[in-house]
């Protein structure tokens, strides 16, 4: 299973951050769908799951475009229910795509694939194949360094 932390990506992309600032949650959410059609995901890996923060009194599922939506209830957060879908799932294969560090340390802790927003965001803009289970995600992006850089400041590295 793939495990997309929805508005956590989608606050990383700049047109639908822009829509969500001004209350467009639902077209937003329509967009994202979009650009996730036509990735290339192996068999191995199940479906993708795009789970959202929600504002009902219990967890509900759906399909739209051929992916799989969950929103939490507005009683657990979407970090929680991707833990408690991981949790549930831990024998088998699963990445989650999220910047959340929490959210990452703990796919990895019970034997998910974790990778960060960006690694996704690159295979949207070329529709490049996810890789399958068990291979090495690509290191980190020229855009990712760029991200981290401006995010963390450079530092100087120690003389030899």
């Amino acid at each position: 299973m793939i495990y997309l932390d929805g508005y956590n990506i989608m606050h990383r992309l700049p047109q639908l951050h822009q829509l969500l600032r001004r209350g467009g949650v639902e077209q937003a959410r329509e967009r994202f769908l979009l650009m996730l059609q036509g990735l290339r995901l192996p068999t191995e890996w199940g479906q993708l799951e795009v789970v959202f923060d929600g504002e009902g009194d219990k967890s509900t599922s759906s399909r739209q475009r051929g992916v799989a939506i969950r929103f939490s209830s507005r009683r657990q957060s979407a970090d929680q229910l991707i833990r408690d879908l991981l949790a549930a799932r831990e024998q088998q294969h699963n990445l989650v795509v999220s910047s959340d560090r929490e959210v990452q340390s703990y796919a990895r802790r019970h034997g998910a694939t974790a990778v960060p927003i960006n690694w996704l965001l690159e295979r949207i803009e070329r529709r490049q194949a996810i890789p399958e289970p068990g291979e090495k995600p690509e290191g980190i992006s020229r855009r990712e360094v760029d991200e981290y850089l401006r995010l963390f400041g450079e530092e100087d590295s120690p003389s030899e």
